[in-house]
């Protein structure tokens, strides 16, 4: 099996599951022989033939929190302001460091 081929197949296999929402790239490298390169490049590849889909969380910037605060199709739909209801934490200014890609099944 080929690097592509197994991260196809472990991707098939999350996606298989009625619990899995969606995962981070991160998750791939852990479960198969292919560094994080290989692996966002062939997400990449799944996202551009319509079998996945993309998107965004936004991490509450607060170290101690770390919550997801909303989530959003593309990186510049987040809003300018949010207010954490966890921690209480105001972001006057979202920091692109605490945006996270995220990868999901395509709902088409």
């Amino acid at each position: 099996m080929t690097t592509n081929e197994e991260i196809r197949s472990y991707v098939n296999k999350l996606m298989s599951s009625k619990a899995m929402k969606g995962f981070y790239s991160s998750l791939i490298p852990k479960h198969t022989t292919a560094n994080i390169n290989e692996v966002e490049k062939e997400l990449n590849l799944m996202v551009e033939e319509g079998l996945l889909s993309k998107e965004y969380e936004l991490i509450c910037h607060n170290d101690n929190c770390l919550r997801v605060l909303d989530r959003q199709p593309n990186k510049e739909s987040f809003k300018s302001y949010y207010d954490c209801s966890y921690c209480g934490e105001e972001i006057e200014e979202v920091d692109s460091n605490f945006i996270n890609e995220r990868f999901v099944r395509n709902n088409k």
